[in-house]
């Protein structure tokens, strides 16, 4: 009981430490979250997927590929890699693989990207996926599969009511009746991806769009229209090198029906789109190999059989360069590939370094709760300890007053005990004295003595305070003054008291 009083906390006192307890365990449990967890607010990833939309647009699939990749690896590290962000990043970079006709790791990585795009409800791009997926079976020659793949998109289409997908979905099944089925089918089908491909400014659909017509088209003039059309698309996403490649088409349909000067005033239009070319690549020296061949020709046509040899020197020697230039990216993409597997490798170390730290900071995380938990729990019982001791000494309070009520009443009481057994005393001794035989007062003042013995044990019970025992010498002393007192001088009697 007399420690119990230094447990006493002020209440206030215990509810901050048990709300700073509280605060610790969300601020650790926070912090371990926010360091391994996905925050999908990606504002450079969104810039980084508009800049490599534009240069799968312009046909620049090496630069695409680099800025992808180290942008996806910044991500990884972050644990941030399956963000919607993210999964259209990856997208992005297999379409530039599939331009590239790098197709196998490109289906792979689609398959990968439409099972997070599933769990994340991600229909969109789950929908372009599989129109992805189906043109790179196209280009396989394998009709079932590309067919499958178009009839998943198309349900998820129809399901989810993805109007913006209905273009590139129209286009890509344009492209497969245009090669497997039915080409009337194929024509409707263009000029649908065309309409889709306006009304959402797609320009990828368009370009699809006006290419499929341009090919399908029987009238010339409407094929070079539509080849015309399609080489201002290109231009639009600065893609000069296709650019090039429509108005070679329309150089070739003007050759084969014999008009030669509007074949040669579109050689200019090629030659344009050439210089405006800023990377030398294979498709490059073959555009320009083709310019010669067309050039040469025309002159042949003309009976300058100089200027038609000189340009066929020129063709062979840009077809030569061509063969140089796939080498040369062949080189560039193993150099790629070859910093790519070395980043990678940093960033397994990196990912084997986070995930002990996970497990660190997780083991740190338990032990921080189990320490909080025992702290509360400690202050819990400091508390609960704290309010008995109120009880008690409320309780002690209580006895107290009682045991003083009690003491008040026990002294009362004493009090006329005392009264009476002296009235008693009195009464005999008044009785006596009206007695004249003597032997009768004597039985009077024996009586008196008798009851003199009781009250003197009743006064050393009370003076002393002590109801269960009584100091002998002291009412011994008491007694035999009173029986001195007592005595008549004829009976006097010495008492020696030891």
């Amino acid at each position: 009981m007399l420690l119990m009083p230094n447990l006493v906390m002020n209440k206030k006192t215990i509810n901050v430490i048990e709300l700073s307890c509280l605060w610790t365990i969300v601020l650790l449990l926070t912090t371990n979250l926010l360091t391994y967890g996905q925050n999908c607010n990606l504002p450079q990833a969104k810039l980084m997927l508009n800049k490599i939309e534009q240069l799968n647009g312009a046909n620049k699939t090496i630069q695409s590929i680099e800025v992808a990749d180290s942008l996806l690896k910044v991500l990884s590290h972050k644990n941030q890699d399956n963000c919607p962000d993210a999964l259209w990043l990856k997208y992005e970079r297999n379409f530039s693989l599939e331009i590239q006709m790098d197709f196998l790791p490109a289906i792979e990585s689609y398959h990968d990207v439409i099972k997070e795009a599933e769990s994340q409800e991600l229909w969109a791009l789950t929908a372009q996926s599989y129109i992805s997926l189906a043109r790179c079976y196209e280009f396989l020659s394998r009709a079932e599969d590309c067919r499958r793949h178009l009839d998943l998109a198309k349900k998820i289409i129809d399901q989810y009511s993805l109007d913006q997908v209905i273009g590139r979905y129209s286009g890509r099944f344009a492209s497969y009746h245009r090669i497997f089925a039915n080409k009337d089918t194929a024509l409707i089908l263009a000029k649908q991806a065309i309409k889709y491909g306006n009304k959402y400014k797609d320009v990828r659909t368009q370009i699809d769009g006006h290419l499929l017509m341009g090919i399908l088209a029987e009238d010339e003039d409407t094929s070079i229209s539509y080849f015309r059309e399609t080489a201002k698309l290109f231009v639009q996403v600065l893609d000069y090198e296709a650019a090039a490649g429509m108005s070679s088409n329309i150089i070739s349909r003007y050759i084969a029906s014999e008009k030669y000067s509007l074949a040669e005033k579109e050689l200019e239009t090629v030659y344009r789109h050439i210089n405006l070319t800023d990377k030398i690549s294979k498709d490059y020296y073959h555009i320009l190999s083709t310019y010669y061949n067309q050039k040469k020709f025309l002159f042949e046509r003309k009976g300058k059989i100089d200027s038609a040899y000189h340009y066929l020197v020129k063709s062979i020697e840009a077809e030569r360069k061509a063969n140089w230039a796939i080498d040369q990216e062949e080189v560039t993409k193993s150099a790629v590939a070859f910093a790519i597997e070395k980043e990678k490798e940093k960033a397994e170390l990196l990912t084997k370094k986070t995930k002990y730290q996970r497990i660190w900071g997780t083991v740190m995380s338990i032990m921080a709760l189990i320490l909080s938990l025992f702290v509360y729990h400690f202050f819990s019982k400091r508390k609960q300890i704290a309010a008995q001791n109120n009880i008690i000494t409320s309780r002690n309070k209580e006895l107290k007053k009682a045991f003083q009520n009690q003491s008040v009443l026990l002294s009362e009481v004493h009090h006329r005990v005392k009264n009476n057994l002296q009235l008693v005393i009195s009464l005999l001794t008044l009785q006596g004295n009206n007695v004249k035989d003597q032997d009768t007062v004597k039985s009077f003042e024996e009586i008196s003595n008798k009851v003199r013995t009781i009250a003197l044990i009743h006064e050393q019970l009370y003076t002393e305070g002590d109801f269960e025992k009584i100091s002998v010498k002291n009412y011994l002393t008491v007694l035999v003054e009173n029986f001195g007192q007592l005595e008549l001088e004829k009976d006097q009697v010495n008492f020696v008291l030891d």
